[in-house]
């Protein structure tokens, strides 16, 4: 949704900011948070994330995360053996 303030934009900069953060040795990062702030963060291409669903990233060496997937709803069930 758009938002005249610029806070829709700010609010995907700070997430893929933390997502291009590396994680402390021996830690993952997991993030929790809206569609809106997933598709400001990574584009159209994650503009339509379901409810559920994750993006996986890795942390890069040097520069931002790497796109590693998506896992969607029922991937967590079957993962799950449900």
């Amino acid at each position: 949704m758009a938002n005249p303030t610029g806070a829709n934009a700010k609010a995907g900069q700070a997430v893929r900011q933390l997502v291009d953060a590396p994680p402390k040795a021996g830690t993952n990062t997991v993030l929790v948070t809206h569609k809106t702030n997933i598709a400001d963060a990574f584009g159209k291409d994650a503009g339509d994330v379901q409810e559920g669903e994750a993006f996986v990233y890795k942390a890069g060496s040097s520069g931002p995360a790497i796109f590693v997937g998506r896992i969607k709803m029922a991937d967590w069930a079957a993962k799950a053996g449900k």
